[in-house]
């Protein structure tokens, strides 16, 4: 929660908590729109705010997990690709057919291109890896890397889904946090006429009066 919206939500809560512990401050308000009923509207808006900003907080807490987890087996296994390309550079050099199918030649940046990539290469290499492994790359370490790899989009398909979550719980939270500043606004209208006679209860409820 940024400051600005820190800053709304603690005004909201003094103007409705001071609200509904005062009769007096009631009664006056009472006049103007805010009944009882308005004034619980409120609070009750002010209890959704809190529920989905922990909401929210719990999805991106979600989100980052999933991308800390995501990019650390990302980068093994870029690491683990770059050994094995650099071998597969060796033991295949002049064949023009399995350079192109390994795509060893290029370099990419995108991640879906860099996840691509290495998928071709080991999958590739899973149907044939008789020229590679000449040089101590086994069709068992072939096959453990392949599954690191189905792992790895796995845990980048739940990077994706805890994005949109967080996305979904943000959107939520503000636009409960939109309505509770309209019904603020609206609160504080109303209290300025209706305390405009009692400035020291107008500071009761968080707005400020000109000494």
């Amino acid at each position: 929660m940024s400051a600005t919206i820190k800053q709304k939500f603690a005004d909201a809560r003094i103007a409705i908590t001071n609200t509904l512990a005062s009769e007096d401050i009631q009664k006056r308000l009472n006049g103007f729109g805010f009944n009882q009923r308005r004034m619980q509207d409120g609070n009750g808006l002010l209890d959704q705010v809190t529920q989905l900003t922990a909401l929210q907080e719990d999805k991106y807490g979600a989100y980052y997990d999933s991308t800390d987890a995501f990019y650390q087996e990302l980068e093994q296994i870029k690491e683990r690709h770059r050994r094995h390309r650099k071998v597969a550079l060796i033991a295949y050099e002049g064949n023009r057919s399995m350079a192109l199918k390994l795509r060893l030649k290029g370099e990419t940046k995108k991640i879906t291109d860099t996840i691509d990539r290495i998928s071709t290469f080991y999958d590739t290499l899973a149907k044939d890896s008789s020229g590679i492994a000449a040089y101590g790359i086994t069709p068992e370490e072939i096959a453990q890397t392949r599954a690191m790899i189905q792992s790895m989009i796995d845990l980048r398909s739940q990077q994706i889904a805890r994005k949109g979550e967080a996305q979904h719980a943000t959107q939520q939270r503000d636009q409960a946090l939109r309505q509770l500043n309209n019904w603020m606004k609206d609160f504080r209208y109303a209290a300025r006429f209706a305390l405009r006679d009692e400035p020291q209860l107008l500071e009761v409820v968080g707005i400020k009066v000109p000494s």
